[in-house]
């Protein structure tokens, strides 16, 4: 060691010496110790002779670097990984993530990881190889693979003679991999199995065919020495003749193993075309949806039209002198017909929180004032039954908090209206507390018949309810737990049998200032508008009742019975006001709004109320986008056409 410290040139010289000695073991990397790296038939082996030359020219250009992280052959970095990572660790890795799916399905996720992996590894070395060894032909493309798989350490190959290598439909390649690195992984690590573990081997194979002959190939393994078996033996083919090959070379096995390999034919990127399929699924639930939107805003037409009669002739004739037994069959009617428009309104409420079209709307909300204009509201029912009535607000609750008013009322309503219909004697007690900083209890109490477990479970589910012999649709409660989740809120409820129940909801609400006086909305006396009026309306019962309800508050009333007759009637005399249905024959408000803002060009503008009995957002935007200035739902609300007129004229 003295005289190489003492010697600089030494040193120098053994340096080279060391260096050359390096670059020739590099060069002798990858040459073969016994012949030829695959075995082929011999009309063939030509072929295969060429590729072994072209792949190993490709190979000898080899350096390594591990200071600098790099393996580098023909130009191009490869990465070197543990063989049994990539088979047996990697399969009992997934056995392990997903043990809750049982072994079975465990395992074909793993397999279907790998072999997506390896196909597409495959495609792309050959495509790489191919373009930088000027490799053309197709035959020459796909000779190349099995060369370059055993220098790459995949496995040695041996093409059997069966093979027909065609680039067609009748292309078949029945081969064995003598040297799997998969199935040595298994065996290296002492276990064997009953099921094929090759799996990488046939993604990496049928991905560099495909890439070679341009058709989509697949491949599966029918025999593994990991199984036992003396070869791994695959069978490689298009993959709509796979199963026929499989059946025709595992002639001789048992029907449960041509069944199981079968059933491990891969399909490239099987995730994929599941989740094909899953998007074709929520497409067709969208339309599904879409339809179903459709269907609701008809049937709310149809059927809101003639509550439009039944309910405004029930006002009309409750502001009459009526005897005392008219007036109970008319206020009858009339709270049939409210009845029936809850019923429909709960049935669109659901289908749109399901939709996900329901939205929650937050403005200053007065707790009080909504809890005070329910208590009013059941005053007349509580006082039929007998009942006792409390309303407790406390006095931490803020006067004015951020939340949706009308989504609030709805679900309190929703609540106490129940706790009134179940309740025959006794009480029933709304109260309102607050924890600070954020958070607003509202508990509905009653001392009714009670709700037994089982019921109370699913009480919240559709069209579920605690006494089915009481009339009801069950959708009530549903939309409220679902109005309570859209506000970030939780309901709950407890029950006694005989003994009553409470249902109590907390919401996360911010204290919020007052509103100006003008949003406090108030009840609206009678009008006397004195204006001409345009009613387009072709249901002659609520042209009738709408004429009605807007001569008593001092309109002159013209009526159109279409859209067509709007625009004539529009264009041939002066109106302040137009109210417009949407949904007419020969032609709809919608168009019709469109003419008349044509006719009217800059310098006129008639207002154009727009009466839908559509609930969906959808239409408010249509009509918006015809034109039109204002709304009316259907059945018509007298305050809001009050409200509609002092607004526009």
């Amino acid at each position: 060691m003295s005289s190489v410290r003492d010697d600089p040139r030494e040193l120098t010289e053994r340096i080279r010496a060391l260096e050359a000695e390096n670059e020739q073991l590099r060069r002798g990397l990858f040459a073969p110790r016994s012949g030829k790296t695959v075995r082929v038939p011999d009309e063939v082996r030509g072929l295969f002779d060429v590729a072994e030359d072209t792949v190993r020219q490709y190979f000898d250009d080899i350096t390594a670097d591990p200071s600098q992280g790099t393996v580098e052959i023909a130009g191009e970095r490869y990465v070197l990984v543990r063989a049994a990572a990539l088979s047996w660790g990697f399969l009992n890795a997934i056995r392990a993530l997903y043990a809750n799916r049982g072994d079975a399905e465990a395992l074909h996720i793993g397999k279907t990881m790998l072999f997506d992996i390896a196909h597409v590894i495959g495609i792309s070395d050959a495509r790489n190889f191919h373009r930088k060894m000027g490799v053309t032909d197709p035959i020459a493309k796909l000779s190349a693979g099995p060369v370059h798989f055993a220098y790459s350490g995949w496995a040695f190959v041996e093409i059997l003679p069966e093979s027909r290598a065609t680039p067609d439909d009748d292309f078949y390649l029945i081969y064995n991999h003598p040297f799997s690195f998969e199935s040595d992984s298994w065996l290296r690590a002492g276990h064997h199995t009953d099921f094929a573990v090759c799996v990488m081997n046939a993604g990496y194979s049928s991905g560099w065919c495909e890439a070679s002959f341009g058709m989509p190939l697949t491949a599966v393994e029918i025999a593994c020495k990991a199984k036992g078996d003396e070869n791994c033996t695959f069978v490689m083919a298009p993959p709509h003749r796979m199963r026929a090959y499989v059946e025709e070379a595992l002639t001789d096995h048992p029907e449960d193993v041509r069944r199981q390999v079968i059933g491990d034919i891969p399909t490239l990127f099987e995730r994929k075309a599941i989740e094909e399929r899953l998007r074709e699924a929520v497409e067709h639930a969208e339309a599904a949806s879409a339809a179903k939107s459709l269907f609701l805003a008809n049937m709310s037409h149809e059927i809101r039209t003639p509550l439009t009669g039944l309910l405004g002739m029930a006002h009309l004739l409750l502001n009459r002198e009526l005897g005392d037994e008219q007036r109970e069959f008319v206020e009858t009617i009339d709270r049939s017909g409210k009845a029936l428009l809850g019923i429909l309104n709960d049935i669109l409420d659901l289908s749109k929180v399901e939709a996900g079209k329901m939205t929650i709307r937050t403005e200053p909300c007065s707790v009080r004032s909504v809890l005070q204009d329910i208590a009013d509201v059941l005053q007349a029912p509580v006082a039929e039954k007998g009942l006792t009535f409390a309303l407790d607000v406390e006095e931490a609750v803020p006067p004015f908090v951020h939340a949706d008013p009308m989504r609030l009322r709805q679900v309190v309503l929703n609540l106490a209206g129940n706790a009134v219909k179940f309740t025959d004697k006794g009480n029933v007690a709304i109260r309102a507390t607050w924890t600070p900083p954020e958070t607003l209890r509202v508990e509905v109490k009653d001392t009714g018949i009670g709700i037994g477990t089982a019921e109370l479970v699913r009480l919240f589910e559709p069209f579920a309810q605690g006494d089915t012999t009481q009339p009801g649709t069950g959708l009530g409660l549903s939309i409220v737990r679902r109005l309570v989740s859209l506000m970030d809120g939780e309901i709950h409820a407890e029950s006694t049998p005989g003994e009553g129940s409470t249902f109590w909801f907390t919401l996360p609400v911010e204290p919020a200032e007052s509103p100006a006086e003008t949003d406090v909305q108030e009840e609206l006396p009678p009008t006397c508008c004195n204006a001409d009026v345009l009613l387009v309306e072709d249901d002659p019962i609520s042209r009738l009742v709408i004429t009605k309800l807007l001569t008593a508050e001092g309109c002159r009333v013209t009526t159109a019975i279409n859209g067509e007759d709007a625009v004539v009637a529009t264009t041939a005399g002066d109106y302040d006001i137009v109210f417009m249905d949407c949904r007419m024959p020969v032609m709809d408000g919608y168009e019709a709004t469109r003419r008349i803002r044509q006719i009217e060009g800059e310098g006129r503008h008639t207002p154009v109320i727009a009466m839908t009995a559509s609930v969906m957002s959808e239409e408010h935007e249509e009509c918006r986008a015809a034109g039109m200035d204002d709304f009316l739902g259907k059945p018509l609300d007298l305050q809001r056409l009050r409200a509609v007129l002092r607004r526009w004229l």
